[in-house]
């Protein structure tokens, strides 16, 4: 004869909703010799002393099949006149950082396989360098205008002054046409120098995938020579929005494109945007849909980026009625169960092969989707232990839903025989007499605490 100890019961249906978000990451390139990070994408490239050079260089690939942007400010000091030597924008095809010849050679000469735009304030003639600071395209580590490798320029940098050494900080945009295979310059907002040709094999020996970066040097004469990042097409980091999937009813947080020197933004469609106008709005869209934005500078050039969120629908976790269990075994109240075995009743009608169950000790790891349970091992380790369930798509985690349920296991109770229980019938004589069973209880139950067990009787032990 058993009976298990039956526990007050409650149970509960946890619905979490999931929030993504992105947070720009901070173009992070590597710095050799006098570079140094000044902050906001800032670069100093030399301090304003003789005899120096510094280089940063990305380690992001540019993809010359495809078009690219880069929109930066550099500021070339203010000795105008006697400052020197200017700010080299690379393009290589090795992926070793290196710094070419200092002074004259703007931390650029010597870099072979390369192409650069170089952005010079100070003449020396035995490169053919004009006497106006300038900008011209040039390759294979030598900036030589009256050589083969000059391919473009030289060119007054700025459309309006002849030195650019002046403390202000100067807008340019470098792009690439991959279909026209042109590179263009701008420079304070005015298209200044381009250049057509097949750079991936006139340069880079075949190799589409290069590598990019600022190269500057000083000589017997000095500036302070920096370069802040506005938007890179390709980088993450400088206006990164990643694509990201939520379920049906979450709020997308923490998306920014935010770019330096902006203007205006304008996000489309403007449907589940809190306000397409800001470089930071939240989405609550109710289905899958692309968001684009178009982002002015301050040049009035338009930037582009898209992202898309996937919108799902969350699972259903459906209840399972508390669990009862006898340790009929070890007695010592520690029982192996096989909790899988409740998936069909936490999926129901869901597709088993499109959803997944998994069990953990607490609410926190279920949401954190860690901790969990070895489903077919599990043991209790208190009497009573709340089970946390978690479904979700087999395909995509972020959409889900948890249920939760008590095992609880009793132990073993002692049945104790008990004396044999004899009435003398001296009343009818008929052979049939009352007993009351329930006296014999404190026999059966022994030492047990009769307030946490009930004693049954029946004829027989099937019945029992």
């Amino acid at each position: 004869m058993k009976d298990c100890l039956k526990p007050y019961k409650w149970l509960f249906i946890a619905v979490i909703l999931f929030t993504a978000s992105h947070v720009n990451a901070q173009f992070n390139p590597t710095l050799l010799g006098d570079a140094t990070a000044i902050g906001n994408d800032c670069f100093q490239i030399t301090p304003d002393l003789t005899n120096r050079s510094g280089a940063i260089w990305s380690s992001d690939q540019i993809d010359m099949l495809n078009n690219f942007i880069i929109e930066f400010r550099i500021y070339l000091g203010t000795k105008n006149g006697n400052g020197a030597d200017g700010i080299t924008f690379v393009l290589k095809n090795r992926v070793d950082p290196l710094i070419g010849t200092v002074g004259q050679g703007m931390g650029y000469e010597g870099i072979p396989n390369s192409f650069a735009v170089e952005f010079d304030t100070w003449q020396n003639p035995n490169l053919n360098d004009p006497t106006f600071d300038h900008i011209a395209m040039v390759s294979g580590g030598v900036n030589n205008h009256g050589f083969s490798q000059n391919l473009a320029g030289p060119i007054m940098a700025s459309p309006t002054a002849l030195d650019v050494e002046d403390g202000l900080e100067h807008d340019v945009r470098i792009e690439w046409n991959a279909t026209t295979q042109t590179m263009s310059v701008f420079f304070d907002c005015v298209l200044r120098l381009t250049y057509t040709g097949d750079l991936i094999n006139q340069v880079f020996q075949g190799r589409n995938l290069n590598y990019f970066g600022f190269t500057s040097s000083t000589g017997g004469f000095s500036n302070l020579q920096r370069v802040c990042f506005d938007y890179i097409s390709f980088v993450d980091g400088i206006v990164d929005i990643n694509d990201t999937s939520i379920c049906l009813g979450d709020t997308v947080t923490g998306v920014d494109a935010t770019v330096n020197n902006a203007t205006a933004y304008s996000w489309t469609p403007v449907t589940g945007v809190s306000n397409p106008t800001v470089a930071n709005p939240t989405f609550t869209p109710t289905a899958t849909t692309t968001y684009t934005v178009n982002i002015t500078n301050g040049c009035g050039n338009a930037i582009q980026e898209d992202f898309t969120i996937t919108v799902g629908s969350a699972p259903v976790a459906n209840s399972v009625t508390d669990i009862e269990v006898c340790d009929d075994v070890s007695n010592d109240g520690v029982i192996s169960y096989d909790l899988s075995q409740l998936d069909s009743t936490v999926l129901g009608s869901q597709d088993p092969t499109l959803f997944a169950v998994s069990y953990y000790p607490t609410q926190v790891d279920a949401d954190a989707r860690m901790n969990a349970f070895t489903a077919s091992s599990y043991m209790n380790t208190a009497i009573c232990e709340r089970i946390y369930a978690r479904v979700e798509s087999i395909n995509s985690n972020t959409c889900y839903n948890t249920t939760d349920f008590e095992i609880c296991v009793s132990v073993q109770p002692v049945a104790n025989p008990v004396t044999e229980y004899r009435l003398c019938d001296d009343v009818s004589n008929n052979g049939s007499e009352v007993f009351d069973l329930s006296t014999k209880d404190i026999e059966v139950l022994g030492a047990q605490n009769p307030a946490d067990f009930n004693v049954l009787y029946f004829v027989s032990q099937a019945d029992a």
